[in-house]
């Protein structure tokens, strides 16, 4: 009589809704890495968890085990003031980098100290010698802005003093002036219209040719200009761009209906020296027929950038960056019909 015996072998595997972070942490003024910061996640009530990393040389760290959702996290650093990165988004797919600015605790005694408004976070702003009037915009405020369509200059209608000309252009008054007389910086180098479908001598534009994906923390100033800006007269957009992750190369892919389909690029370039490189290009979605915009004049815009930070040199830290776009459109008066919303055949 022959037997026969079967093994079923059955294995289970476990996913965890945990994902890794990692960011640097500077000195607000020399910007030079600060080693031995430590990194903690706090809990939901403002405590500290059993979650936590060291910055390295570079002030660089990464943090392993973090669960998904809106997290908050503690960095601490013996003579520096303690900072908070609050409701950080942790998701799967993509690896969160948090870049933070530690500030000097300096005591002084048998002195008046006089501190202005902390709502304008004067400890984090790029530009020292602004006194007032100044606000500090990062990607987290931009992305949960209502009616912001993931538009930097939109979002300073949020601001007193601040009206947009309509809600098809992202043009801005301060306090009155012409929005011809907004100036934009990037990397602190003047820039033209940032937009597309731009007309000549504006500073607005329908779609704006900045991808919130590569930007840091960024300032908006209002009046009282430092001598730096020149002789500016409405207001300032000082934009800057972030590095590319620093472990691991990553390609992100996104679609939306105003900034199109999105491929982004970043990784190190030599880790040893904290270099990495970062690229984003863009394509608006009506143009692939993905979607009808109620006329048969179609939108065809496109937009690259690039950040590249080459480390530290003999002399200096190197870092290329750029920006460059594309957009038409044609009104075609033989091509329009009764139902087109936006064109007049004659």
């Amino acid at each position: 009589m022959i037997k026969k015996v079967f093994l079923i072998c059955l294995i289970s595997t476990l996913t965890y809704s945990q994902q890794r972070v990692q960011g640097s942490v500077k000195d607000i003024y020399s910007e030079k890495g600060l080693e031995g910061v430590t990194v903690v996640l706090l809990t939901r009530d403002g405590d500290f968890s059993s979650i936590w990393a060291d910055t390295d040389e570079f002030g660089n760290f990464t943090m392993l085990d973090v669960p998904f959702g809106r997290q908050s996290f503690a960095f601490q650093y013996l003579g520096y003031k303690t900072k908070i990165a609050n409701e950080i988004i942790i998701s799967a797919g993509k690896i969160p980098v948090i870049d933070v600015l530690l500030e000097e605790n300096l005591s002084y005694l048998d002195e008046v100290i006089v501190t202005t408004n902390d709502s304008i976070r004067k400890s984090e702003a790029l530009s020292k010698m602004a006194v007032n009037s100044i606000q500090i915009v990062d990607v987290e405020t931009i992305e949960r802005f209502s009616g912001g369509l993931r538009d930097v200059a939109r979002l300073a209608r949020n601001y007193a003093g601040v009206l947009n000309t309509d809600d098809s252009r992202n043009d801005i008054l301060v306090r009155g002036n012409s929005p011809t007389g907004v100036l934009w910086r990037l990397e602190g180098v003047p820039i033209p219209n940032p937009n597309h479908f731009a007309a000549s001598g504006t500073t607005g534009g329908p779609v704006s040719a900045l991808n919130i994906n590569l930007l840091k923390s960024s300032q908006f100033l209002r009046g009282a200009f430092p001598a730096e800006f020149g002789n500016v007269t409405s207001g300032v957009f000082d934009v800057n761009f972030r590095d590319g992750n620093l472990s691991k190369t990553e390609l992100t892919a996104q679609i939306h209906a105003r900034s199109g389909v999105e491929l982004l690029l970043e990784g190190p370039l030599q880790k040893n020296n904290s270099s990495s490189y970062l690229f984003s290009y863009r394509h608006s979605i009506a143009s692939l027929g993905a979607s009808s915009t109620g006329t048969s004049a179609i939108p065809l815009y496109r937009d690259f950038s690039f950040s590249l930070n080459l480390g530290k040199i003999i002399g200096g830290q190197v870092r290329l960056f750029g920006i460059g776009g594309k957009s038409e459109i044609e009104f075609v008066g033989s091509k329009l019909n009764s139902s087109d919303l936006y064109g007049n055949q004659n």
